[in-house]
């Protein structure tokens, strides 16, 4: 369920920034995150059992993957909030 409503807060997130005349660049990272997520949900419900040979490594290392593109995301969208902290 959680990563339903990651997946939804994505789409949401992407379409306020076109909406919002964002940088290109921050909604094609946006969009490459989204489909790294799909990808994810596909593996966890759709991948490999914990209970099969190989099962357990494999879903850990798509949590791996998927923990490492989320906080690479979210520093990559921080960046313009950052660049503007000054002129406030």
């Amino acid at each position: 369920i959680a990563f339903g409503f990651l997946l939804a807060y994505i789409v949401c997130l992407i379409v306020i920034q076109i909406r919002n005349d964002w940088s290109r660049v921050f909604i094609g990272v946006n969009l490459a995150y989204l489909v790294v997520l799909v990808a994810y949900v596909v593996i966890l419900f759709g991948g490999p059992g914990l209970e099969e040979k190989d099962g357990f490594e494999f879903q850990v290392a798509a949590q791996k993957v998927i923990v490492y593109t989320s906080i690479l995301n979210l520093a990559l969208q921080a960046i313009p909030f950052w660049r503007n902290r000054k002129r406030r």
